[in-house]
């Protein structure tokens, strides 16, 4: 699963903007623009974060054996 795809997938499903999600995500919206371009990765703690408020299994995004 690509995370910078299901980021922007699963905002707009729940109806936000960037900069909305950007505000529940305590970050810039330009940050959350690089995000989901996948320009940037978040630190663990945000992601972590991200999938929270997202309702996304962090785990799914876990690549094994590489």
């Amino acid at each position: 699963m690509n995370f910078p795809e299901e980021m922007k997938r699963s905002r707009n499903q729940l109806g936000l903007t960037q900069k909305q999600f950007a505000k529940r995500a305590e970050t810039s919206q330009q940050m959350i623009v690089n995000y989901e371009k996948g320009y940037v990765e978040p630190s663990y703690r945000k992601f972590l974060m991200i999938c929270k408020l997202l309702k996304l299994d962090p785990n799914s995004f876990m690549e094994v054996g590489k």
